[in-house]
């Protein structure tokens, strides 16, 4: 089972990863004036495509699985 999953997880961590890098960065870029709304919609960019490649990857488990075996 852990097998399975592991590709998935793996993936996952890499994307957080990589997302939360470059929201470190962009907000050190920033001017202190950016308003709390501008601050959110970034985030919220971010989340979407934290989902957006979550989604892409669970949508092709069934192959990972297929690949990795029982």
């Amino acid at each position: 089972m852990l097998r399975l999953y592991a590709p998935l997880f793996i993936s996952a961590a890499f994307i957080l990863f990589f997302l939360t890098i470059s929201f470190l960065f962009r907000s050190r870029r920033t001017p202190r004036s950016t308003s709390t709304w501008t601050r959110r919609a970034r985030l919220a960019r971010l989340l979407i495509a934290a989902a957006a490649g979550l989604y892409l990857i669970t949508r092709n488990l069934d192959n990972l699985s297929a690949k990795i075996g029982p």
